[in-house]
């Protein structure tokens, strides 16, 4: 940790001696709007958001300011700030190591004493004393409650409008116009994922998902990013049992320019030999984690006995260890042509736009997304179980139990 606080230290120097551009903080305003219409995009949002403003700037509708003072902030303020409360100023630094491995921590550093509970084995079979029915004294009702009060008028729920439409390529597209808010919400799903991967080969899907937002034909990781950031906008690609899926959020009036970065990650992949082994390998430690995570052991054995042990559907989606090691780059390209195309996609797009900007920003997914047939497979699935089994997976010594009920329902393809 030595080494990340002097790259620390040095990162503060280079702020101090180098500043930072316009179009630096034009990046970090667009996120920060971004952010903050997306925290008024629920109702529980918008209450907290008021209930805040009230306490700290005792006015609910500072709401409608606040951003405003934000986005007015110069790189002046920015340097004014940092002179005043952040240079050369105390603070207090932490060191979170392996049990027993010190010499990782901060030099200088003091021990934090902390006090690990000790976990007993079977201390829920103690005896314990059950205490009997407490008296206390009921608050008096202004009203009847053995009295079943009369049913009110049946809600109206406000249904949106929405529009569907489809590109020449045969990409379906739903849409709804909210304008609430100044921010559009997209999803591209793709039939597929795992469901379409080889047993020997699971986790191709999960590495072409996540190697398609590091960079592009034209843009290495870093300015792809950047490009993003400088929008305001999230774009994440990932794969799942039965699909891959691309997500983004933007702000409305920067939706054109952000689906012109989809069509970009869609369609002009890099393919980066050193990405992809980076992938590889962070996928290897995401599998590893998940080997002492108590959730993600308890996902993958209820799979295994949902389905079967040999079922595709069983497996994890990121791959296994043997699996992910034996991916190879040319087999990845091989999944990304055979089954990326628009004939197992749809689009749905939610937000401050209109069917015929939605329409004219996807012209580039029609005329350049080339349709190709995929055949996506039927499986057999399990019946359901004719009585109730309890299946324990023992993880000595764990800290936590995790619990998982159920059986497979039936498919949405059911008739």
């Amino acid at each position: 940790l030595d080494s990340v606080a002097s790259g620390i230290d040095e990162a503060f120097h280079r702020f101090e001696e180098e500043g930072f551009t316009q179009a630096d903080l034009d990046r970090i305003k667009a996120g920060i709007e971004t952010d903050f219409y997306n925290g008024l995009s629920s109702v529980l949002g918008k209450a907290f958001q008021l209930a805040q403003y009230n306490i700290f700037a005792d006015d609910p509708g500072y709401i409608n300011t606040d951003i405003q003072k934000t986005l007015a902030v110069s790189k002046e303020d920015v340097m004014r700030v940092y002179e005043q409360y952040i240079k050369n100023k105390d603070f207090v630094a932490t060191s979170f190591v392996p049990q027993g491995q010190t010499d990782l921590i901060l030099e200088g550093s003091e021990p934090a004493e902390v006090q690990e509970e000790e976990i007993v084995a079977n201390a829920e079979g103690e005896q314990f004393e059950i205490p009997g029915e407490t008296a206390y004294e009921r608050t008096p009702s202004s009203f009847d409650r053995s009295v079943e009060p009369p049913y009110g008028s049946t809600p109206t729920p406000a249904i949106p409008n929405g529009w569907e439409a489809q590109l020449d390529n045969g990409l379906e597209i739903y849409g709804i116009e909210n304008y609430e808010l100044p921010l559009v919400e997209f999803e591209i799903t793709l039939k597929g994922g795992l469901m379409l991967e080889d047993p020997d080969k699971v986790g191709v899907s999960n590495l072409m998902a996540d190697l398609m937002t590091k960079g592009t034909a034209n843009k290495t990781p870093e300015e792809l990013e950047e490009a993003i950031d400088l929008l305001g906008a999230s774009i994440n690609v990932y794969a799942g049992q039965q699909s891959v899926t691309i997500r983004g959020n933007s702000l409305a009036r920067n939706y054109e320019e952000t689906m012109a970065l989809v069509r970009e990650i869609m369609l002009e992949p890099r393919w980066d030999e050193r990405e992809f082994e980076l992938a590889k390998q962070s996928t290897l430690s995401q599998i590893a984690q998940q080997s002492a995570n108590p959730n993600s052991i308890a996902s993958n054995t209820y799979n295994k006995l949902l389905y079967g042990e040999d079922h595709i559907l069983s497996f994890n989606s990121i791959g296994t260890t043997s699996t992910v090691e034996n991916i190879t780059l040319n087999e990845m390209k091989a999944y990304y042509d055979s089954y990326f195309s628009p004939s197992v996609a749809d689009m749905h797009v939610v937000g401050a736009i209109d069917e015929r900007q939605v329409m004219a920003s996807s012209k580039g997914l029609s005329t350049q997304w080339e349709t190709k047939p995929v055949e996506i497979p039927e499986f057999d699935l399990p019946e359901a179980p004719e009585s109730s089994t309890v299946y324990f997976y023992d993880v000595p010594d764990a800290k936590q139990s995790v619990l998982r009920f159920g059986f497979l329902a039936m498919p949405e393809t059911h008739p």
